[in-house]
């Protein structure tokens, strides 16, 4: 696997690698199928790093604080639902804005919805139909939101998204957003962004960053990079190294390299 070895670094001048969306699908097919570590363990884990990411832009706490959980039907929308749940657990009001079908969802996503359901936190469907003002209200109102829209992409793509009114929305709001993986309307292999890309306050990436990232600074806000269980011995494979990361923390900043930096 070739990658942007010099792209991003951490705060101490590690390098971080950087792949395209093809190669992180095929880090986690790794992940899957020949360590036998399930999904949920990696949504889990990048769920709790995600939460503290918020909870550190929220002031440390969560108590008190009104999210919402912007998400589709994938591994991103799946990390902001977990996400959410903890952040209630710990005296946070939620809701989840759901972009997909809710009678067609997947057994993770539907999982983590019931979970919700339980702790009484609302689920708005099909809202892109409901009055603007309503969106407005709801939106002013949140101290943040959690973006978990962005699938792993298979093609690059400029095609403006069917969405593309509630970012501008949230745009115009200035509402903090914080996404999982990329920001909606950012592509994941050149980093171009649509005219309704969604402009985030932090970005998480998940395991290793992808490409785009780097060329997405103005989307991208704060990026960080979380540890979701990819064995050491994986990485090695991959990038001819066992980084030490995550010795630290489960999640970490991350910066565009010096070198990428001077290039620029």
């Amino acid at each position: 696997m070739t990658s942007e070895l010099d792209m991003f670094q951490t705060d101490q001048e590690e390098k971080v690698p950087a792949v395209s969306p093809e190669q992180l699908l095929e880090l986690m097919t790794t992940l899957y199928q020949q360590y036998s570590i399930p999904a949920h363990i990696c949504t889990e884990s990048a769920s709790l790093a995600f939460s503290m990411i918020v909870r550190s832009s929220l002031g440390l706490s969560a108590s008190e604080a009104s999210i919402c959980a912007l998400i589709s039907d994938n591994l991103a929308g799946q990390v902001a639902l977990g996400t959410l749940r903890m952040l209630c657990n710990a005296g946070a009001q939620g809701v989840v804005l759901l972009l997909d079908d809710p009678e067609r969802l997947s057994q993770e996503t539907e999982l983590q919805l019931k979970i919700l359901d339980k702790l009484e936190v609302p689920l708005v469907s099909q809202f892109s139909d409901r009055n603007q003002k309503e969106l407005e209200e709801l939106f002013s109102q949140s101290h943040t939101l959690l973006c978990g829209v962005t699938s792993i992409a298979t093609e690059q793509t400029t095609a403006k998204s069917d969405n593309s009114d509630i970012y501008q929305l949230l745009n115009e709001l200035h509402t903090p957003i914080h996404s999982v993986l990329t920001p909606p309307g950012i592509d994941q292999f050149s980093g171009a962004a649509d005219s309704d890309a969604l402009v985030s306050s932090s970005t998480m990436s998940l395991g290793v960053p992808l490409i785009g990232l780097g060329n997405a600074k103005d989307h991208v806000g704060r990026h960080y990079l979380c540890d979701i269980q990819i064995p050491r011995k994986i990485y090695h494979h991959y990038f001819g190294t066992e980084p030490g990361w995550f010795a630290r923390q489960p999640v970490i900043q991350i910066f565009p390299s010096k070198s990428d930096t001077q290039n620029s």
